[in-house]
Formats: C-alpha cells, sequence, structure tokens
C-alpha cells in the first residue's frame, strides 16, 4: 500500500509539474548560429491539464552572447496545441513567451458561442515578420506557431529561463494545452525585413510648373522577404502634384526593387518632401528632402527684361547727371590760368 501511494504521488508530480523535470538538467549552451529546439535544451514535449494562469518553466539554457542586432538575431518560436473544454464560458485566453521579464511573442485566443451554443475560436497575434495575423476555428482546437525577434533586454548573458505565461478571463477553461517540444530559440545572421529607402531628384534648378521624376530604391536588408511593402510619397505644404498614384505597392521584396514618382510643381520656395517604405510585420524608413523650386522660365524672362531695362534707364540717368554737371560748373581751368 505504502508503494502504491509513492507511485501516485510520483505520478502526480511528473503530470503537474512536467516542466520542472527539465528545468532540473543543467542548462545547455547556445553559442554561435543555428537553432535549438526545446528538445535539444533539454525539455520534452510540455504538457499541462486544466492550467491555471500564472508562469511555467519551459526551458533553462545558457547564452555565451547576448546581443541582438548588427548581424544576429535572437528569434523565440512556438508551437501551440490548445484544446479548450467543451464547458468553457465566452472570455478571452492570452500566451506569452517570458525571459528576464521580457516578452516577445502574444497570443490572443477569444472563445464565442454560437445561437446553437457550439464553440468557435478568433485569434490575433503580432510579429516583425508577419505582421498582424488573424485567424478564426470552429469547435474548441486551434493549433498555432508564432515566432517573434526578441527584444534587446530578453536575453541575458550567461544563464536564462524560458518562461510560458498563461492568463485567461473567468470562466474560460482550458482541458489541454502542449507547448510541442519542435518548439524553440534561433539564433540567425540576418534579423526580419528592414526596408530602406535612396533617393533621386534630377540635378539642376527646379522651377514652377515643370514635372520631374522622384526616383527611388527600396533594399530589404532581413533575412524573410518583405511582403506587402509600399513607399509613400507625401507633401503637407502642397508644393506639387503627384501624376498618378502616391503610393507604389510590391507583394514581395526580396533584395531590392526600384520605382518612381512624377511630380508636377506648383508653388516656388523650399519645401519638405516625404518618402516613407514600409512592409506588413517589417522594419521600414522615412526620409525627408528639402526641395528648393524657382519661379517658372517665363517670369524669369520678364524680371530679366524689367533688369535690363532698369539697368539702361540707370545709365542715361547718370549720363544726363554728368552733362548738368559739367555746364554748372563751366569751362575746366588751370593754375596758369585761362588758356589762349
Amino acid at each position: 500500500m505504502r508503494a502504491i501511494r509513492l507511485t501516485a504521488l510520483l505520478l502526480l508530480m511528473v503530470t503537474g509539474l512536467g516542466s520542472s523535470v527539465a528545468a532540473s538538467e543543467e542548462p545547455r549552451r547556445i553559442a554561435g548560429y543555428g537553432y535549438w529546439s526545446l528538445r535539444e535544451l533539454g525539455a520534452t514535449r510540455l504538457e499541462w491539464r486544466d492550467p491555471r494562469p500564472g508562469r511555467y518553466t519551459l526551458a533553462r539554457y545558457t547564452l555565451a552572447d547576448a546581443s541582438q542586432g548588427s548581424g544576429r538575431t535572437i528569434v523565440v518560436w512556438l508551437h501551440y496545441r490548445i484544446v479548450l473544454a467543451p464547458d468553457t464560458a465566452p472570455g478571452e485566453l492570452q500566451l506569452w513567451d517570458m525571459a528576464n521579464e521580457w516578452s516577445a511573442t502574444l497570443v490572443r485566443v477569444r472563445v464565442h458561442r454560437a445561437d446553437d451554443g457550439n464553440v468557435f475560436l478568433t485569434w490575433n497575434t503580432l510579429d516583425l515578420y508577419d505582421g498582424v495575423r488573424v485567424g478564426a476555428a470552429l469547435g474548441t482546437t486551434l493549433e498555432l506557431v508564432v515566432r517573434n525577434a526578441v527584444p534587446f533586454q530578453w536575453p541575458r548573458l550567461g544563464e536564462n529561463t524560458l518562461q510560458l505565461g498563461i492568463d485567461m478571463t473567468p470562466g474560460v477553461r482550458v482541458s489541454r494545452l502542449v507547448v510541442e517540444d519542435d518548439s524553440g530559440i534561433q539564433v540567425a545572421r540576418r534579423g526580419p525585413p528592414q526596408l530602406s529607402l535612396e533617393l533621386g531628384l534630377p540635378r539642376g534648378p527646379l522651377a514652377v510648373g515643370e514635372d520631374v521624376t522622384l526616383r527611388f530604391r527600396v533594399r530589404n536588408s532581413g533575412s524573410e522577404p518583405a511582403r506587402d511593402a509600399v513607399v509613400r510619397v507625401d507633401d503637407p505644404t502642397g508644393a506639387f502634384a503627384v501624376a498618378g498614384a502616391p503610393a507604389w505597392q510590391a507583394p514581395v521584396v526580396e533584395h531590392m526593387a526600384t520605382g518612381a514618382f512624377h511630380l508636377h510643381l506648383l508653388k516656388a520656395g523650399t519645401f519638405p518632401v516625404a518618402v516613407e517604405a514600409a512592409a506588413r510585420g517589417g522594419g521600414g524608413e522615412r526620409l525627408e528632402l528639402r526641395v528648393t523650386v524657382g519661379p517658372a522660365e517665363g517670369t524669369r524672362a520678364v524680371r530679366w527684361q524689367w533688369s535690363a531695362l532698369a539697368a539702361g534707364a540707370g545709365l542715361v540717368l547718370i549720363g544726363l547727371l554728368a552733362g548738368w554737371w559739367e555746364r554748372r560748373r563751366g569751362p575746366l581751368r588751370t593754375a596758369a590760368g585761362p588758356q589762349r
């Protein structure tokens, strides 16, 4: 009887505290570039029955290099399998990763009940690779993979602990939650899509009434293709009009793309011209040019004619004044007296 009780106690500890079994081992080391699954980090398939709100340990590991950015990007991947209880109430379930009190991913699952009483789920998440993602599922089961580049404070040199955060509104019941052991941590040489801009305008003076071409080159320095890329031109001062659409779009930018905007200059002065590049989930860039526009060519010619007339009139006036001065002063005299 005593042996049976001891066995039951051990089973209870394994079922309720399954994540602590992996945590009792020495933390694995992450160094260089690659992908380390939870399995490789010493964790087994992690499963919770009827989990409560709180934090649960997924894996312990050490980082040989905790830098983020400048040719090194740390990404966390989580593969969820969620089963809601049949008697769950409508509400919301939230799941997120946690390392050193910082999080990179957040999944919101909303539980709904249709008029016929059946359960259906809607979910959303946000990351730097795919942007906002939304979805729906009929029934009580949902499988989802999320990933994101971690914030700078997420990794720490030396030992780290990756945890799972769970929260839910009162009445929501999860009968089974699994974080598959193919979840893990990736260290990549390049990060999420990152767009940068190069701009070019014609050299030489610009004048009102001219049509000019603003050319751009957009580069993607990330490891993933930039999807739904958009380049927009903006003029808050109304100094020009865009011939055609003020936005250039591309479904995918692998490495580089080029395009142009055709502008009609409307007024003279110095004005800002803003160009912005963005993509779904990826970082972008906004550049601002200061453009100086002179008067129209016809106006320049008229001004030059008036300037020439004014200069000629000035010369005539100088001649008249000189003659008047000579007449008033009389004949030129020398020290020897009048000439004979």
